[in-house]
């Protein structure tokens, strides 16, 4: 039986990113109309990733307009909401009713991390995040979840319990998961970290960082990732390559 070739999708992973706004790229009649752009960056490019996603909420409506406002074999893949991969958020990006189930204490916090959240409250998030994303999910212009977790989340059982949970609460869509801690893909753990990722179903990201690199032998797609000229991460990670593999 003929293997089947995979689709390659290249992109960018914002369209309103700054520097790409700033650069010269977007048409002057484009690049201050949000709906234009979109539309300019869609005639051009199959896939984006959404970043915008990972500090708020979105919603159905913007959702809706994301979707009218693509072809229709566009794909947009989100990065997850902050607290659902175990980082830090404001509370005054939380829904208000969330933001008023955190104890007076983390209220008034800068920084909320998921301990700070009872348990039916980050699920909650979940939940919305999920039914956010609903009209590119019924277009069948949704790609995959990007499930990033921070440097600070290495290999251990209870992260990998955090990772099948989250699995459980985003049901049936395409999750991707990076790594920022580099315990996960150590030669060590390389094997155990991408057959525990093939068991529930979720796709392995790499990034520029070396904390994640492509894995040897597997079946890829690709995506890039871009920083601003002369940032810190810049310098640190200029020899590394540009493009990323995902299996």
């Amino acid at each position: 039986m003929p293997k089947r070739k995979a689709k390659l999708l290249v992109g960018t992973c914002s369209w309103t990113d700054p520097t790409l706004v700033e650069s010269g790229w977007y048409p002057e009649r484009v690049k201050d109309n949000p709906e234009k752009r979109l539309g300019y960056y869609a005639e051009r490019f199959p896939v984006v990733e959404n970043d915008a996603s990972y500090y708020a909420l979105p919603s159905q409506k913007q959702a809706q307009l994301w979707a009218e406002r693509t072809p229709d074999e566009f794909v947009m893949n989100f990065k997850a909401f902050a607290t659902l991969t175990t980082h830090h958020t404001d509370p005054k990006r939380l829904p208000k009713d969330v933001r008023e189930a955190l104890s007076k204490e983390a209220q008034a916090k800068k920084r909320v991390y998921p301990k700070d959240f009872p348990k039916d409250a980050r699920e909650e998030l979940f939940a919305r995040y999920w039914v956010g994303l609903e009209p590119l999910r019924k277009a069948g212009k949704l790609g995959a979840i990007l499930l990033q977790y921070p440097d600070w989340f290495a290999i251990s059982r209870a992260n990998k319990d955090e990772i099948v949970r989250a699995r459980e609460l985003l049901p049936d869509d395409r999750l991707a998961v990076e790594f920022r801690n580099a315990t996960w893909m150590s030669e060590r753990n390389r094997e155990e970290t991408l057959g525990f990722l093939r068991e529930h179903g979720l796709t392995y990201t790499a990034g520029r960082s070396p904390a994640s690199p492509p894995p040897s032998g597997s079946t890829t797609c690709i995506r890039r990732r871009s920083w601003p000229s002369g940032s810190r991460r810049s310098r640190r990670w200029r020899a590394t390559p540009r493009k990323c593999t995902c299996s």
